[in-house]
């Protein structure tokens, strides 16, 4: 009546179970073909992450290597004390748990101290005709950054907090290198 019969029925059952076993082998394929993809996504960012970790020796024991500093040196330490307040800034503008506010506040007091020294130490190394701080403060601090927030990343991987004692231990020391630079302004 409709042009259907036993014939064309079986035709039709035929060519929807081919049509759903081609469905099915191709949705398997693609599962299959995503699985490998994602799994060497996977492997290549750990590899990647692997290879890229922080190389910096800890501010304590470069202090206690250096001995009295000079100004290179205490430029290079400015510059560490910049990244570091650098990624702790980024770490805390937006966080919103109790004394996230303060510690933020305290953090851009002491990076404006550790400008403003690294700026008086760059301006006695450099040549007034040759100056550029701004210029070398992005050249210079940005991989300090780039380090101590890699040492952050990975602490959070492994500890779900950010503040590593590494971390730690260099911001007593920039803690203590900005009281002994604002207590030498005051004498």
């Amino acid at each position: 009546l409709w042009g259907f019969n036993n014939k064309n029925i079986e035709k039709y059952q035929d060519n929807t179970f081919d049509n759903i076993n081609s469905i099915c082998n191709l949705f398997w394929g693609l599962f299959f073909l995503m699985k490998r993809i994602l799994l060497s996504i996977f492997l290549i960012s750990s590899l990647a992450i692997n290879a890229e970790k922080n190389e910096m020796i800890p501010l304590a024991k470069w202090m206690d290597d250096a001995g009295d500093l000079d100004d290179s040196e205490t430029l290079y330490l400015a510059y560490r004390c910049m990244g570091l307040y650098g990624m702790m800034y980024g770490l805390t503008d937006y966080a919103t748990n109790e004394g996230s506010k303060e510690l933020n506040q305290k953090i851009q007091a002491n990076q404006l101290v550790v400008l403003t020294i690294g700026e008086v130490v760059y301006n006695n190394l450099t040549p007034e005709s040759k100056r550029d701080y701004s210029d070398n403060i992005k050249t210079s601090v940005q991989p300090i950054a780039d380090n101590y927030q890699l040492e952050a990343n990975a602490n959070w991987i492994n500890t779900g907090m950010y503040f590593n004692d590494y971390i730690i231990e260099d911001g007593q020391v920039c803690q203590l290198f900005v009281d002994a630079m604002l207590a030498a302004s005051q004498k």
